[in-house]
């Protein structure tokens, strides 16, 4: 509660994208080469630790929430930087690039982020192409 204001006020702490600190609990997934714990925020390739921005760990986590749906960049912009960002209009394109090609070099053969034409982007466990 925000004593100057009367208004309850939600916080986040810096660094933890919304995708991981409002809505619904994030799911976890372990598919034996791919494991994330989205509530510790750890995210393992065949048991190795990978290292990822806020906000790439957001915008998995906000994938797997709907895993099998499409989400929108704006669904995904808003989800993971906020209603308020600034981020440009391809920060989710640059961001999903950049966690597919870590994915990629970790887990080759294995596609977990796909590109739906028109719908946007969507998170389901398929052989690369």
């Amino acid at each position: 509660m925000n004593a100057k204001h009367g208004k309850t006020t939600r916080t986040r702490r810096a660094g933890v994208p919304p995708a991981l600190s409002n809505g619904a609990p994030p799911r976890d997934f372990d598919d034996g080469r791919l494991e994330i714990r989205a509530a510790d925020r750890v995210v393992l390739t065949d048991g190795r630790h990978l290292q990822l921005t806020p906000s790439q760990l957001g915008l998995l986590v906000e994938l797997l929430r709907y895993a099998g749906q499409a989400r929108s960049r704006e669904q995904l912009m808003r989800s993971v930087w906020g209603p308020d960002a600034d981020a440009g209009p391809r920060a989710v394109d640059v961001a999903i690039a950049r966690l597919r090609a870590q994915l990629r070099r970790r887990i080759p053969g294995v596609a977990y982020i796909h590109t739906d034409f028109r719908s946007g982007y969507r998170f389901e466990r398929e052989p690369a192409r």
